[in-house]
């Protein structure tokens, strides 16, 4: 049998530069990588069924995007010992309406949101008191990405029962816009990159889209480590290793997060796309993760890096098939 340290899914054309630096980093560790794609799957289905290939560690990037990987990623979470994300904990935390409630459950600050049913399942919900989201207001579904079915500037109660006719069979999220402190030059948004416990704050444009990492001299300046304590508290929340979330600071100082987790997270790197990573953090990242792939070659759980996350009653329900 064939025995790889790492397989690692994609199926984004933009992930090919990233995926390239896995390949790269782990080689530079002594480490072997094998990338499963749409032109492999199949076959790499086929060896692992016959028991002629297995991994040791997985970085799925291709479940949520792709029908064919999805029976892949089921079988790669029993049957490869260490995951950067479980396959079941991304499915249950991409939910936002589910993550909203279990970081206000965990008692992190979030923005005044409630929180509706699919219109398949209740197309006339009572009326809500649109007051406290003040003049105009998101209503966002609770998954996909990219700002698909996101309404910015609804103002009534009419424009909420239209947006939740884009993804009828999705909840939908009404929420209050989160106002950011002006901190210097800039406001006070970020975009928190986590990987396998290390934390990379960044500025985060909301026009531009574009990173900037936030120095420790920035944090000291303006009491920015509440981003790092967030974003590990989300990830223990989320039981994932690798991951972003979107953090607003009111001129209050409320740190209040938005969007607790995007996974997966965009992994382009700034040097070839302006609203990409910054380069040394996207090389940091991957470091990351090849650190976690080591440790699992090596069979240590010393350090608690490689313990699975236990799944809650909640999420294995969520998840089932």
């Amino acid at each position: 049998m064939v025995t790889y340290d790492l397989g690692l899914a994609w199926e984004w054309p933009y992930d090919a530069d990233f995926v390239a630096l896995m390949q790269e980093t782990c080689h530079r560790f002594g480490l072997s990588c094998l990338p499963i794609t749409h032109t492999n799957v199949a076959e790499v289905t086929q060896a692992v069924a016959a028991g002629n290939l297995s991994f040791q560690a997985f970085l799925d990037r291709a479940w949520d995007a792709a029908p064919v990987f999805h029976p892949w990623a089921r079988w790669a979470e029993t049957n490869v010992p260490h995951h950067v994300n479980p396959y079941r904990r991304s499915v249950w935390a991409i939910d936002k309406a589910t993550m909203h409630l279990e970081c206000l459950a965990a008692g992190l600050l979030v923005p005044y949101t409630y929180i509706l049913a699919p219109h398949d399942q209740e197309p006339h919900p009572a009326a809500v008191a649109l007051t406290p989201l003040g003049d105009s207001f998101y209503v966002k579904p609770a998954h996909g990405g990219g700002g698909a079915g996101v309404i910015e500037e609804a103002t009534s109660w009419e424009d909420v029962l239209r947006a939740r006719l884009a993804f009828a069979d999705d909840k939908y999220l009404v929420q209050e816009k989160v106002v950011p402190a002006q901190l210097g030059e800039r406001p006070a948004w970020f975009r928190v990159l986590h990987a396998c416990g290390t934390v990379f704050p960044c500025w985060w444009d909301r026009e531009s889209h574009a990173y900037a990492p936030v120095t420790y001299q920035d944090e000291a300046n303006w009491g920015l480590g509440a981003l790092r304590q967030i974003s590990r508290a989300v990830a223990t929340i989320a039981g994932l290793r690798l991951f972003s979330t979107e953090i607003g600071v009111t001129a209050e100082g409320r740190f209040l997060v938005v969007d607790a987790v995007n996974d997966p997270c965009d992994l382009r790197c700034q040097s070839c796309h302006h609203d990409g990573v910054p380069d040394d953090t996207w090389r940091a990242l991957a470091r990351e993760v090849v650190f976690l792939v080591a440790a699992a070659r090596r069979g240590s759980n010393s350090t608690g890096a490689l313990t699975p996350y236990p799944l809650s009653p909640a999420c294995l329900s969520a998840c089932a098939d």
